[in-house]
């Protein structure tokens, strides 16, 4: 049996004894283990490197996140 077998065998055993409930947890786990084996398999372009070299300004950026968590306070207070 090769090692590849033996961890899934493993795994296959830990498994027993859970409810439904977390075995779809685990199922979804393993989705997004897998999503994000495919993201790093592929180049992904980084956002430094499109910015780079250009003046950009950021001033903006922070009033946009003092009125974003305002939003988010004044739900929080309200509800």
């Amino acid at each position: 049996m090769n090692k590849e077998a033996i961890a899934k065998h493993d795994i296959y055993r830990k498994l027993h004894g859970f409810s439904e409930q977390d075995l779809q947890g685990i199922a979804d786990f393993i989705d997004f283990m897998r999503c994000r084996k495919q993201l790093e398999d592929k180049k992904l372009l980084r956002l430094k490197s499109l910015i780079e070299g250009h003046d950009i300004d950021f001033a903006d950026l922070h009033s946009f996140k003092e009125g974003t968590w305002r939003h988010v306070e004044e739900e929080f207070n309200n509800g």
